[in-house]
């Protein structure tokens, strides 16, 4: 947590500070198995939904919903992005992406094998005699890639011939963050409003509720993913183009759901610039997934891989923030990580990894 301080200064609001905070230790009890600590986090009759294991009602089940079911991993780690966070009147809900790295050693010390796997929470608290508790824990497995031999006799996994791989644990249209409570107890800085449009627009897409991404665009919106290959089976070399206005975003979004039984956008906060209503982010995908010819080994598997870059332009419309343009950039670039860290936008924010990168990119 060396980056934490200055990680969380960019957060307003007491609330969403403290709820990073539990959420932060939740994914460092998953990481690590430690059913005890996070049962703390946990009202007593906490209801987890959990697509790998089930409907439980009750903290006493937290084990058998959430412990690791497969042998012991030499190596655990766990990634989380795309955190947003909203409160009212005691009452908050709080989503979050999470990707992970689980893997044994070969006896040569060089050899992993690894299981790769992700996911996203939507969770419900409660404020308890003044202390945030988790009420309602929902996760949902959004893909999983390797050795799933390690939980395939314990954990249902993904189902790729449907959509979502498996009976859906989330339901965005009523509860994402924006639908369960419209309306923040604590105003968001600007900064955190233009970083949040993509996490909507991502939740909206990933979960195939298209009107949480046609609230983020302006009416004039602008994609350009002329770098972005089609994925087109019967035209493998084609890529994309760009894309104006509400309709043809929108439908471009939805286009690509066909690619896999769920999506999984996750986005790290890089940089920001202000300029009275209008603003540019720049944004980095991680997939652990997608490492094209990269293979995972005792070093790499400590790396961080970055598969994009997204450039946004917002332009503040009647008080509210807007997505005007977006341009995507395909990259492959490992970054070492310590394998304690859980956050990645903590490591990158004001970090050299940013800046060296966007030298390389001339960008």
């Amino acid at each position: 947590m060396n980056n934490i301080v200055n990680y969380l200064a960019f957060y307003s609001g007491e609330n969403r500070k403290q709820i990073f905070n539990l959420f932060y230790n939740f994914s460092k009890y998953w990481r690590d198995n430690d059913m005890v600590k996070m049962a703390s986090l946990l009202t007593d009759n906490c209801i987890l939904d959990i697509s790998m294991t089930g409907h439980f009602q009750g903290k006493k089940f937290l084990s058998q919903a959430l412990s690791w079911p497969g042998q012991n991993m030499d190596i655990r780690i766990l990634n989380f992005s795309n955190f947003v966070c909203r409160s009212h009147n005691g009452i908050a809900q709080q989503s979050a992406y999470t990707q992970h790295k689980y893997a044994v050693k070969d006896n040569d010390e060089m050899t992993v094998h690894p299981f790769i796997f992700g996911g996203q929470f939507c969770n419900t608290l409660e404020k308890v005699n003044g202390t945030w508790l988790f009420s309602h824990i929902r996760f949902d497995l959004m893909y999983e890639y390797g050795n799933n031999s390690f939980v395939k006799d314990n954990w249902n996994l993904i189902d790729y011939t449907k959509f979502y791989g498996h009976q859906p644990m989330i339901n965005p249209e009523i509860e994402s963050p924006w639908r369960h409570i419209p309306v923040d107890d604590e105003p968001q800085s600007d900064e955190e409003q233009v970083f949040e449009l993509e996490f909507k627009n991502n939740f909206g897409m990933d979960g195939g509720d298209f009107s949480l991404c046609h609230e983020v665009f302006s009416d004039d919106i602008f994609l350009d993913y002329t770098s972005h290959k089609n994925m087109n089976k019967s035209d493998p070399l084609s890529i994309d183009g760009t894309y104006s206005g509400r309709k043809e975003a929108v439908n471009f979004f939805k286009s690509k759901q066909h690619k896999e039984a769920r999506l999984q956008h996750t986005t790290s906060m890089a940089e920001i610039q202000i300029e009275g209503n209008t603003a540019r982010a720049y944004m980095i995908r991680s997939e652990f997934n997608r490492i094209k010819n990269f293979i995972y080994n005792a070093e790499t598997i400590f790396h961080h891989p970055l598969t994009a870059i997204h450039v946004i332009d917002a332009q503040k419309e009647n008080g509210l923030w807007k997505m005007k343009e977006m341009r995507y950039y395909p990259i492959i670039h490992l970054v070492s990580t310590s394998p304690s860290g859980l956050c990645f936008d903590e490591m990158l924010c004001l970090n050299k990894h940013w800046k060296n990168l966007k030298k390389e990119l001339h960008i």
